[in-house]
């Protein structure tokens, strides 16, 4: 909704009272136009609303008043009517007017029209064709917007690329793309985000994502320094601070980690993530209570956490406790789990949180209560292998573009799944 009231502030200093087409009626059609203009300056819109209402029994084809009603309409919640509007402008446009096809498209998508939304957005840039430039920023962002929304991530990154093309100042143009360009391809991102920061070296958002991209390739001391440059800039977003404790954390600097956790856990009370990273700090610095007692918060907000049910698994594996270690194993491996994890990955909110996968405590790497089973180690792991293959394989289909499962499973995860295996093929053997 807010892409509209944008456009209503432009379309209030940009456009024509009465077009080259618009033959004058009547001088009360002006001062009813131009009431209701004044009247959407002041936020009065359903004042606004009547006068434009008013004006268009003087000129019953102003396009210009039509378009202003359908927006002012969506505003006040009637959706049916500000279509009516709509559909009557673009009727009478055929396009001619860019603002009210983008316009047009955006009230569709807001009124859950999304699929029309598209169609209409496709018809109007096709009728543009190649004469597309600055002045269809707002229809080619708003469409793609409406593709991203129907899961067509390619057609929005091109659309969005011609966005930032023709408009490099526009912000959410940025934003969009990096984030959808984020899902395909971190180095992509990086990219793009490291040409949006020098056009924006003030939004705290893009340094935010850059130090996502970075972190996702491993570039973590660059993508330290880009966090760093967020929080200057935004100092109370505490799910950069999260990230912040999280890269110290994984390069290894445990005291500014937990000064950063310190900040960060309080005020997130719906983080999962977050508790998860912090317990696998503390089981780090030995604190075993503390640490399992930030996992199963973290388990209580989400029970399909994998990282956290991993972790709990690694902890008990390692106090030699084999029952419950296999117990959280296998809800790790469950379907809803990994239902969960391929659901993280296609969501924009792992691009600024990258908590939900991050973070293992050490003591699943402890192998030596297998080593004693070594006979069995090759089995199990040839049994796991081609399971996670199988995994794959169903998860890497048309239903899941640009997404497999190395997305939701970091390295060290396929391997706690393989020491499950182990776990299971142990039992297996002894009861036996």
């Amino acid at each position: 909704m807010m892409g509209v009231f944008c456009f209503v502030v432009a379309l209030v200093y940009c456009i024509h009272v009465i077009s080259s087409s618009e033959p004058i009626i009547d001088i009360r059609f002006l001062e009813a136009y131009d009431t209701g203009v004044a009247l959407i300056n002041t936020g009065d819109y359903s004042a606004a609303a009547q006068k434009l209402e008013q004006s268009l029994v003087y000129n019953p084809t102003s396009v210009s008043a039509i378009q202003l009603l359908g927006i002012l309409k969506y505003k006040l919640g009637s959706v049916d009517e500000s279509l009516l509007y709509l559909d009557k402008a673009i009727e009478l446009d055929t396009y001619t007017d860019l603002g009210i096809a983008a316009n047009y498209v955006e009230v569709l998508r807001g009124a859950g029209h999304v699929v029309r939304a598209q169609q209409e957005g496709r018809k109007a840039v096709l009728h543009i064709g190649s004469e597309c430039k600055r002045e269809c920023v707002g229809l080619l962002y708003n469409l793609a917007v409406v593709e991203n929304v129907l899961n067509q991530s390619n057609e929005a990154i091109q659309l969005l690329f011609q966005v930032v093309s023709h408009d490099s100042m526009l912000l959410k143009g940025w934003s969009l793309l990096s984030e959808l360009l984020m899902k395909r391809s971190p180095a992509e991102a990086e990219i793009q985000l490291l040409r949006a920061v020098a056009l924006h070296p003030n939004d705290s958002t893009l340094h935010f994502m850059l130090g996502t991209s970075l972190q996702f390739q491993g570039k973590l001391n660059l993508a330290l320094e880009a966090y760093l440059k967020a929080e200057q800039l935004d100092g109370d977003n505490y799910s950069l601070k999260g990230n912040i404790a999280a890269t110290y954390q994984s390069l290894g600097r445990v005291e500014e980690a937990v000064k950063y956790y310190q900040i960060a856990v309080p005020n997130s009370p719906e983080d999962a993530g977050l508790y998860n990273n912090y317990g696998a700090l503390l089981g780090i610095m030995g604190k075993d209570e503390e640490q399992i007692a930030w996992l199963e918060k973290a388990l209580e907000l989400n029970p399909y956490l994998r990282p956290a049910l991993i972790n709990l698994a690694g902890y008990y594996q390692d106090e030699g406790d084999l029952d419950k270690a296999r117990e959280f194993i296998r809800r790790s491996a469950s379907p809803k789990a990994f239902s969960h994890s391929i659901e993280v990955a296609r969501s924009s909110v792992p691009l600024l949180k990258l908590r939900e996968g991050l973070m293992l405590s050490p003591v699943v790497h402890s192998w030596a209560q297998m080593h004693a089973e070594r006979r069995n180690m090759t089995i199990a792991l040839r049994q796991i292998a081609q399971e996670i293959r199988s995994i794959e394989a169903s998860t890497d289909n048309a239903s899941c573009p640009a997404m497999s499962l190395r997305h939701a499973l970091s390295p060290r995860q396929i391997e706690i799944l393989k020491m499950g295996g182990i776990i299971n093929q142990i039992r297996a053997s002894r009861s036996g």
